[in-house]
């Protein structure tokens, strides 16, 4: 790498706000890329791991030669010591390798043409590496930023429109202290779909329901998506309870019923289980004293807001990089 030009990608996380699991049968999913970012870039990188993979295949799919230079992503950013707060950290380490190669292919990260491709590259990739099959939502918020509906066409192509949040919005974001497996909740959902096909169809059309709405007529005022959130989190909880895993804990439960005293609607972004819990507030929402309620059940605020650029490169002078020991 040129001792004049050195460069690393940044690529934010996400928050989901509607489509958990209904996406993965088809329904629109909304999400939020956030201000937390994983970088990637010259480092001294684990062997086999993500950011390794992630260069080689997307170097053997552009057919180019990667640099000398091993690259490492940084996603500190993601995390609260060891546990992960569930933003997307892989998704966004995988968007950031994959980028790197394309940028060093003289691609331009930031076209929406390329973006759109890169998405099927670093969706193949993460779900290899991670051994299971999402919906690439988290990828698309890490690629293009700001907020968007993720939709599956008829021939499974995927779409990525704009969302607009409505006017008055006031959003807010705690980690729940409690990390949570994606892959184990979703391989639990879907033995109840192996189970009991028919209550399992039922509960996912009311939450492909819930999705459509908030992607089609959210941006329309607050009390959209307030009804929205409520109701998603609810079905939630069905899901959970029909599937045998705690998709809302109770701590999640008493946080959601707080949101709701404080004038707003909360659920959780992902998974559930953990992680986050999303919320979201008209103006005369009190969410101070809902961050107080959540720093009171062992919960941590988390100052998140979004990332309106997606992933993309900076470049720097050289004084400004160091090579770091791998962390992916």
């Amino acid at each position: 790498m040129s001792e004049q030009k050195r460069w690393q990608v940044r690529a934010p996380g996400k928050v989901v706000l509607a489509g958990e699991y209904a996406v993965l049968d088809g329904a629109p999913a909304t999400v939020m890329a956030v201000d937390r970012y994983v970088v990637v870039e010259p480092g001294v990188s684990t062997p086999g791991g993500l950011v390794a993979v992630a260069r080689a295949e997307t170097a053997r799919r552009l057919g180019v030669r990667l640099l000398d230079a091993p690259f490492v992503a940084d996603s500190t950013a993601f995390h609260s010591g060891p546990l992960k707060l569930g933003l997307g950290s892989s998704a966004a380490v995988t968007v950031g390798a994959v980028a790197s190669v394309y940028h060093e292919a003289g691609r331009d990260v930031e076209s929406p043409s390329t973006r759109r491709e890169m998405w099927s590259v670093a969706h193949e990739v993460h779900d290899a590496f991670q051994g299971s099959k999402g919906s690439g939502i988290d990828i698309a918020a890490s690629l293009f930023g700001g907020m968007l509906v993720l939709r599956r066409g008829p021939d499974s192509r995927p779409s990525f429109e704009p969302w607009t949040e409505p006017s008055g919005t006031r959003w807010a974001f705690v980690w729940t202290g409690r990390e949570a497996s994606t892959p184990a909740l979703v391989g639990a959902v879907r033995r109840f779909q192996e189970s009991d096909p028919r209550a399992y169809a039922r509960l996912l059309g009311e939450m492909a329901e819930v999705s459509e709405v908030l992607a089609r007529r959210g941006s329309e005022g607050v009390e959209v998506v307030l009804r929205a959130f409520a109701r998603y989190a609810r079905l939630l909880g069905d899901l959970g309870r029909a599937a045998g895993v705690s998709l809302v804990t109770d701590s999640m439960a008493r946080l959601i019923e707080s949101a709701r005293e404080c004038g707003g609607s909360a659920k959780p972004a992902g998974a559930g289980g953990g992680d986050l819990v999303v919320a979201v507030f008209p103006q005369d929402g009190d969410v101070a004293r809902f961050h107080e309620e959540a720093r009171g059940l062992g919960m941590t605020p988390l100052d998140l807001r979004c990332a309106t650029r997606g992933v993309h490169v900076r470049v720097k002078p050289p004084s400004a990089f160091r090579l770091k020991p791998g962390v992916a």
